[in-house]
């Protein structure tokens, strides 16, 4: 269930976090929130296995993944983007997110920019929790 003050929380307390491949970025910024919201570990045999972009690509490829959004195609079903709910995870370009409505927050990667907001309607989004009915 979607709790929004520990949603906010999360958000503001990782805001000034630096991005670095296998430390904080796109994959363990949703997994984080994800691990605290369902108590349960976000895809964790990809923990702790690459610090660079090519080896993100390489344990991709290695669990039989050609992206990030063939994982999520994978492993949750996809759901409309109007279904989109606060705290869904989403994919656009390659990149995970957290749907926040209208538009969804993905990690900034330039110096001073903490998050970048993605209008949902551009995204992917999943269906982690299981909650949504898909007809």
């Amino acid at each position: 269930m979607f709790n929004s003050d520990q949603f906010y929380g999360y958000i503001e307390k990782n805001k000034n976090r630096e991005f670095k491949y296998g430390v904080w970025d796109c994959f363990t910024f949703v997994g984080g929130y994800w691990d605290q919201r369902s108590g349960k570990e976000f895809f964790p045999h990809f923990k702790n296995r690459y610090l660079t972009f090519r080896g993100y690509r390489r344990v991709l490829k290695n669990e039989g993944y050609s992206s990030l959004l063939n994982l999520m195609q994978n492993n949750y079903g996809e759901v409309g983007t109007e279904l989109c709910n606060r705290g869904d995870v989403v994919v656009y370009r390659d990149c995970l997110g957290l749907c926040d409505g209208v538009d969804s927050i993905f990690l900034g990667r330039g110096r001073g920019r903490d998050y970048s907001f993605i209008s949902t309607k551009k995204c992917t989004a999943f269906d982690v929790c299981g909650t949504h009915n898909n007809g």
